[in-house]
């Protein structure tokens, strides 16, 4: 590991968002980030897992093994953080195999939703 290169969200976010999406512009645009940014933030988990997350081939993102291994605990990481930040008004639980999702209005009212 590059001791200089340290995991960040912001990482973790645009290889997700490039993984769903497969094409770079798509993916810039729904971050609100440059091309060059979504792309350095891909190089540098890349380094980080020392292995290949994604492929490009005539301009067309793949994911590779590696890649859709690591997918899902990527967006497990995400989605925590996202329920820890107290600003995001939607949280989600799994709890005894239920999702339990929460969402505080801005009038103040909570709800509640179970599958």
């Amino acid at each position: 590991m590059n001791p200089k290169i340290q995991l960040s969200i912001n990482m973790l976010r645009a290889f997700v968002t490039l993984a769903d999406r497969l094409n770079l512009s798509y993916a810039s645009s729904d971050l609100g980030l440059t091309r060059q940014t979504v792309r350095r933030h891909l190089d540098e988990l890349e380094i980080i897992r020392k292995e290949k997350l994604l492929t490009l081939d005539r301009g067309r993102y793949a994911l590779t093994p590696a890649g859709a291994q690591f997918l899902n605990d990527a967006k497990d990481i995400l989605w925590r953080a996202d329920a820890s930040d107290m600003r995001n008004p939607l949280t989600l639980q799994k709890i005894d195999g239920c999702e339990h999702l929460m969402y505080r209005a801005p009038d103040g009212h909570t709800y509640y939703s179970q599958q």
